[in-house]
């Protein structure tokens, strides 16, 4: 998928999240419980909305409107694309992947890249809507029906992720999930679960082999 997509949809794509903060912080717990420390890197950082408050200094992303407010987060920004980044090998403790995934043109070579730009043992979450959870369903139907964005999405079950990690050099360490109310209804903060990969937002938490 091109930036173009993402370009015009920018403002539209922050306000979202701020007319849904129950959700944002339901997400935000979830991705922060794999304990990531360090210096990090989210490749795909949009707008920023997560890396501003999980305090990741740098993002990359092919769309340069959202990096526009990304930098205006005080987010360092990169353009360019996940299947090839522009950082020397081993410069970051931790590599984050939120919702981005189901995007990428060739998300094994994305994994590739975020194992080559992680120091030794480092870490990498993958957060995802599983397609079969009711929010990923929800998201398809628009994608059906002609989305900007959701057309465009192939996504992924939680097990193709898993073996995708396995396959790019990843052991999994930690997985918890959130958003398991119905989407209807859904704006209610809701704590992340442990273990489970039931949720409608799932992350994934591997650590870099060898």
């Amino acid at each position: 998928m091109t930036s173009g997509a993402f370009d015009f949809v920018a403002e539209r794509y922050d306000e979202w999240y701020v007319s849904h903060p129950g959700i944002l912080r339901s997400e935000l717990r979830a991705i922060a419980s794999p304990d990531l420390v360090g210096e990090g890197l989210e490749i795909g950082v949009g707008t920023g909305v997560f890396s501003s408050t999980l305090g990741i200094q740098t993002g990359i992303d092919p769309s340069e409107p959202m990096l526009a407010i990304a930098r205006e987060r005080g987010i360092g920004t990169v353009c360019g694309i996940a299947e090839s980044l522009p950082f020397a090998d081993r410069s970051f403790d931790f590599v984050l992947i939120t919702t981005t995934l189901c995007f990428l043109e060739s998300p094994g070579e994305a994994l590739t890249e975020a194992r080559r730009v992680l120091k030794d043992r480092g870490s990498i979450a993958v957060c995802i809507i599983p397609r079969d959870s009711p929010w990923g369903r929800m998201y398809l139907e628009k994608g059906r029906a002609g989305h900007l964005i959701y057309r465009h999405a192939r996504f992924f079950e939680v097990p193709e992720v898993l073996a995708l990690l396995r396959e790019r050099g990843f052991e999994m360490k930690a997985a918890c999930s959130t958003l398991h109310s119905d989407p209807s209804a859904a704006e209610a903060e809701e704590a992340p679960l442990p273990g489970d990969l039931k949720g409608g937002f799932v992350c994934i938490k591997a650590l870099k082999k060898g």
